[in-house]
């Protein structure tokens, strides 16, 4: 697995920089993972795809099934290979979103649905520090 992550989030609106950054630190003080907990694209064989085909939505279904595979696939004892890459978040978007109470709303349900999940898939998996 080739898990991929942003080497900054400056073309960002703002809430979602300050939400993505504090989901990483979350995400990464209940694993010993330092990776871009917010960003979903990723690479992966046919051995370990069968983790996000057999993932059952226990944690709401919503952006747990990126996640909550990879770290069943660490856990497993795959090899998983972490790759920052550059990205440049499209300037329309980001002038849509900002300032945007919908979007601070979904954001914030996402960090209620990946902080949780994040946390007691990581202890079940044994994967804290």
């Amino acid at each position: 697995l080739i898990t991929l992550g942003r080497r900054n989030l400056n073309n960002y609106p703002s809430e979602q920089k300050y939400e993505e950054m504090f989901l990483n630190l979350a995400a990464q003080c209940l694993t010993w993972c330092k990776w871009d907990f917010g960003f979903g694209p990723f690479l992966a064989n046919q051995k370990v795809l069968r983790y996000f085909l057999e993932y059952g939505g226990e944690y709401g279904d919503l952006c747990d099934s990126i996640w909550i595979p990879r770290l069943r696939i660490l856990a497993a004892g795959f090899r998983v290979e972490y790759i920052e890459v550059e990205y440049t978040h499209p300037v329309e978007q980001t002038k849509e979103e900002s300032g945007n109470p919908n979007f601070a709303m979904k954001r914030l349900k996402q960090l209620n649905n990946l902080i949780p999940a994040f946390e007691k898939e990581a202890q079940k998996l044994s994967l804290r520090k």
